[in-house]
């Protein structure tokens, strides 16, 4: 019946906001404060500022994020302090400001970031659900992704391992890809 319920409520949700005359929306993006943790802004990988996380966005930035000294390749000293970056909760409202009729009255709806964080399918690497590491992300060792045995791994590795690795495994992951 539950189910009834929320269908019916996001079928109308839907099919008033595909006949409202304006619809604005503004989205709002701050960090949340944890001691001793170096932060990753989601707007930092959110390139194309749409609140999505894209392949494209994420992959070439987590291998700068990892890439302390900026030599364009990541040591196992890099590799190492992994920990020190994790992208965190962080409280985020979308708000839809929808006039109906163009009369200039509007309702607005919310989407907070936990709702988000879950829809986005990037929950499913946090394994510990306290943020998600880059290391979380990648499920890759060092020696694994340095394909030539220089101890470093170049973009072009971290960019194989990583095409590989957001490859979807099943169905259910088919939806977030």
């Amino acid at each position: 019946m539950k189910i009834h319920i929320l269908t019916a409520a996001a079928l109308l949700l839907s099919t008033s906001l595909s006949q409202a005359e304006t619809v604005h929306t503004k989205t709002f993006v701050q960090t949340q404060d944890i001691e001793g943790v170096n932060q990753i802004n989601f707007s930092e990988f959110d390139i194309n500022e749409d609140g999505l996380y894209a392949k494209s966005e994420v992959g070439e930035k987590l291998f700068y994020v990892f890439d302390r000294d900026n030599n364009k390749v990541i040591d196992n000293i890099e590799w190492n302090n992994r920990s020190l970056y994790t992208i965190i909760p962080m409280e985020k409202e979308v708000y839809r400001f929808v006039d109906y009729n163009d009369d200039g009255y509007t309702d607005l709806s919310s989407y907070n970031y936990r709702a988000f964080y879950q829809e986005s399918g990037l929950i499913r690497f946090d394994e510990n659900k306290n943020g998600l590491s880059a290391a979380e992300f990648i499920e890759t060792g060092f020696q694994e992704l340095d394909d030539n045995d220089n101890n470093i791994i170049e973009l072009d590795e971290w960019k194989e391992a990583y095409t590989e690795m957001t490859k979807p495994k099943n169905a259910e992951q088919e939806r977030y890809n």
